[in-house]
């Protein structure tokens, strides 16, 4: 199931702090208050006072368990009505799009495709943007400027350049990590994390489908896109500069050259949302975030080994190139990441200025 950052109930602190602060009195047997430093008041308490006490004690902590719960079901039916009430649309039909589709069931109103229709102005749910990445201004083309704030990008790649200069600031962003058939079965990654207006209708979706999702803050997202960017970028090409190992041999036996490639670019990803603070709350929180460097490269290594046996498509890599490493390129030319593109066969001289 998904949550929210794991934040503590409410209730249960207050009842831990009512009950704590009882339990000097009934420990010593004596019930009082202080009045100042050089005047305390205490009178000894009978059998039936503190029974009566724990009683009322019992009673009020009773009281706040059942208005918890009850919170927590008033907020399941408000989602589950929200759920119901927002029909989806979905951009995109290949293996993604299958998969979305699949698990939206009847909650889904209207496919679009690059050669059939347009989102309808008069829609009120999600609009699941399940193209390539190459598709992006398409899509945009074809939303209402009064609908953008609806769309649910789940695309690869640093989005962050090109949502900055569409003036989108308020869609909802998905870091995915879930693989999907032809048939659109999907396969969860296990660290999908999702933010924005539509974030919980994501994590409903996907968890009809089997695949976890949580609900993150801005900041937490930004680092997720940051990490999985940087994963999409230097696995492929030192996968295939090195004849086609495997994403868990490269953690095991190329940690030090992962370590050396994400020193080296991160910086550059940082500043990227530094400058995006202005306008993007949580870039900055996340860019400090993002200073240590030993965190992320954990979690590249984390996710590596997770899918061990897998061997990134350098054929995906190169049609979303200019999303992923590309993106890198435009910020600047650095040295190991030039060097391990050209021993993957990357002709990167369009990128020299």
């Amino acid at each position: 199931m998904c949550t929210e950052n794991g934040a503590p109930r409410k209730g249960a602190g207050a009842v831990y702090s009512t009950w704590n602060s009882i339990i000097p009195f009934k420990k010593n047997g004596l019930s009082g208050t202080a009045k100042g430093p050089s005047q305390v008041h205490m009178q000894s308490t009978s059998s039936s006072s503190m029974k009566k006490a724990a009683g009322q004690i019992n009673a009020q902590m009773q009281c706040r368990c059942k208005s918890t719960r009850s919170q927590q079901m008033m907020r399941t039916r408000l989602q589950a009505a929200a759920f119901s009430s927002s029909s989806a649309t979905l951009v995109g039909y290949g293996r993604v799009g299958k998969a979305f589709a699949k698990m939206l069931g009847d909650d889904l109103a209207a496919t679009v495709s690059r050669r059939n229709g347009s989102i309808s102005l008069d829609g009120k749910g999600p609009i699941y943007v399940c193209t390539t990445n190459d598709a992006l201004d398409d899509v945009l083309q074809r939303t209402p400027p009064a609908r953008r704030r609806d769309l649910v990008l789940l695309q690869n790649g640093w989005l962050l350049p090109w949502l900055d200069r569409n003036g989108l600031e308020d869609v909802t962003l998905v870091a995915l990590y879930m693989a999907a058939s032809p048939g659109g079965t999907a396969t969860d990654g296990r660290r999908t994390v999702a933010s924005g207006r539509w974030g919980d209708h994501v994590a409903s979706t996907l968890n009809r489908g089997g695949v976890s999702c949580a609900v993150v803050s801005r900041d937490a997202l930004y680092k997720a896109l940051v990490e999985k960017a940087l994963w999409a970028s230097i696995f492929w090409m030192l996968s295939c500069a090195l004849g086609g190992a495997k994403v868990g041999d490269i953690a095991v036996h190329h940690r030090l050259d992962v370590k050396a490639l994400v020193d080296e670019l991160l910086p550059m990803m940082r500043q990227s949302l530094e400058a995006a603070a202005a306008k993007r709350p949580g870039a900055d929180a996340a860019a400090a975030a993002l200073r240590d460097h030993g965190t992320v490269l954990d979690a590249l290594m984390d996710y590596s080994m997770s899918i061990g046996q897998a061997v990134p498509s350098r054929e995906m890599a190169l049609a979303e190139f200019s999303w992923r490493n590309g993106a890198l390129l435009e910020m600047g030319l650095t040295p190991l990441h030039c060097s391990w593109l050209q021993r993957a066969g990357v002709d990167i001289t369009s990128y020299v200025k």
